[in-house]
C-alpha cells in the first residue's frame, strides 16, 4: 500500500538523503525512512511537497509513484496512467493534521466523524472513541502515518493498534482502528503516554448499542460522572427527555449540572454575579438571595442555574417585559440549596429575568441572566 499526501513544509527546508532525479522524473526527491511507514519518500511537485509513505511496497513501485503524483489542491494523487503495474486507487480521505510548529502526526482521520465520547481518570489519562465513515482502507491507513503498528483482535474483528510519537518533547499517543461492520469505522484513541494494553482493553470493552437503548446508557453515564465527580449531590430533575443532576463541586469553586443531553456540535458555560434584591436583611444590609449564576449548553439543550438563599421556594424566569419563560427547579442538598432551568433554543446573549419568590409568592429579589 501506498499514501500519498501534500505537507505544509518548503521543499528548500529538505536536508534528508536525496533520491537521484533520473529515478523520478527529473524531480527533486528525497529518503524519509523511519518518518513514516516502512518506506518514505519526499517529493518536491511544482514547489509543494509531498510525502509518499510505502507499507510493503517495493522500492521501484514507491519511486515510481512520487515520479507520477500530481497536486490538486491539497490532494496529491497518483493519476491511473501512473500507478506501477498491478496498483489500483483503494481510497481517499483526510489521513493527518500536524502539529503546529513540529513534524509529528498528530491524528488520524480518514471520513466525517459522526459520534464521539471521551472517557478519563484523573491523574492518568483519557481516550476518545469515535465512529466514522469508511471501510478496511480506513484502518490500514494507520500504516501509513506511523511505523509501530500491530494486528490485534476486536471481538472478532481485524484491528490495528498504532503507536504514534506526538510533539517536540516526544510523547506516545495509542489509537486502536477496527470496521464494526461495512462502511462505519471504530477508532478508540489514547492520550500521551497511556499504556496500549490499557487502550486495548478499553477499544474490547466498546460495543454497540440500539437506538432505543441510548437512554438508559446516557443515565448510566450521567450517575457515573455524579459519583466519579467528587463533589456532592444537590438535586436531580428531568426536563422534557434530558434528565440532570446538579453536583456541588465547592472543592473546585462550582457547581456543576451533569445532563442525558445528546452532545452537539457545541457546548459553552458562562457565568454572572449575584442581582438586586427587595427588601432588608437586618444590620442596613441586603439579604443575600442570587449568589451569581452559571448558563451553559449540551448540544441543543440550554440551561441556567444558581444558587439561592434559604427563604427562597421558587424561582422563575422572565422575558424582561416580564412574561414568564419558565419556571425553575428548586433544590436543596449537602447544604446548598439552588435553581436549575432549562432556557429556551436562541441567540445566546438574549436576556433574561430571573426571579426569586417566597412561599406566598412574594419577589424576594432579581437577576439578570445572559444565556
Amino acid at each position: 500500500m501506498i499514501g500519498t499526501y501534500v505537507l505544509p513544509l518548503s521543499a528548500d527546508e529538505m536536508t534528508s538523503d536525496p533520491i537521484p532525479a533520473d529515478r523520478v522524473a527529473g524531480r527533486r526527491a528525497w529518503r524519509a525512512q523511519g518518518a513514516v511507514a516502512d518506506e518514505g519518500v519526499l517529493v518536491d511537485v511544482g514547489g509543494r511537497l509531498v510525502a509518499l509513505a510505502g507499507v510493503t511496497a517495493a522500492e521501484d513501485d514507491l519511486l515510481a509513484a512520487a515520479a507520477a503524483v500530481t497536486v490538486e489542491g491539497d490532494r496529491a494523487v497518483v493519476p491511473a496512467e501512473g500507478l506501477p503495474d498491478g496498483w489500483s486507487a483503494l481510497g481517499e480521505g483526510h489521513v493527518f493534521d500536524l502539529a503546529p510548529g513540529t513534524a509529528a502526526l498528530q491524528t488520524v482521520d480518514a471520513g466525517p466523524v459522526t459520534w464521539m465520547a471521551a472517557y478519563g481518570s484523573s491523574g492518568v489519562g483519557h481516550v476518545v472513541v469515535s465512529v466514522s465513515e469508511g471501510d478496511a482502507v480506513r484502518v490500514r491507513a494507520a500504516r501509513l502515518v506511523t511505523d509501530d503498528v500491530e494486528e490485534v483482535e476486536v471481538r472478532g474483528h481485524d484491528a490495528l493498534l498504532a503507536r504514534t510519537t506526538v510533539g517536540t518533547d516526544p510523547a506516545v499517543t495509542v489509537s486502536v482502528t477496527w470496521e464494526e461492520r461495512p462502511g462505519v469505522i471504530v477508532q478508540v484513541a489514547s492520550s500521551a503516554d497511556l499504556d496500549a494494553d490499557v487502550v486495548l482493553d478499553l477499544a474490547r470493552a466498546v460495543v454497540p448499542v440500539t437506538t432505543e437503548a441510548l437512554p438508559d446508557l446516557r443515565r448510566q453515564v450521567m450517575e457515573t460522572q455524579a459519583l466519579d465527580s467528587g463533589g456532592a449531590v444537590v438535586g436531580r430533575g428531568t426536563f422534557g427527555d434530558v434528565d440532570w443532576i446538579l453536583v456541588d463541586r465547592r472543592d473546585d469553586g462550582m457547581l456543576e449540572l451533569l445532563t442525558t443531553a445528546v452532545p452537539g456540535a457545541s457546548s459553552s458555560q458562562g457565568e454572572g454575579a449575584g442581582g438586586e434584591v427587595a427588601g432588608d436583611g437586618g444590620g442596613g444590609g441586603p439579604a443575600p438571595v442570587f449568589d451569581g449564576y452559571t448558563t451553559g449548553n449540551v448540544g441543543a439543550f440550554r440551561y441556567g442555574l444558581g444558587e439561592v438563599a434559604a427563604g427562597v421556594a421558587a424561582v422563575e424566569v422572565r422575558d424582561p417585559d416580564g412574561t414568564l419563560v419558565t419556571e425553575a427547579a428548586v433544590v436543596e442538598g449537602s447544604g446548598v440549596r439552588a435553581w436549575v432551568a432549562e432556557l429556551p433554543a436562541g441567540p445566546d446573549d438574549r436576556p433574561y429575568v430571573v426571579v426569586a419568590l417566597d412561599a406566598t409568592g412574594t419577589e424576594l429579589g432579581t437577576t439578570t441572566l445572559h444565556g
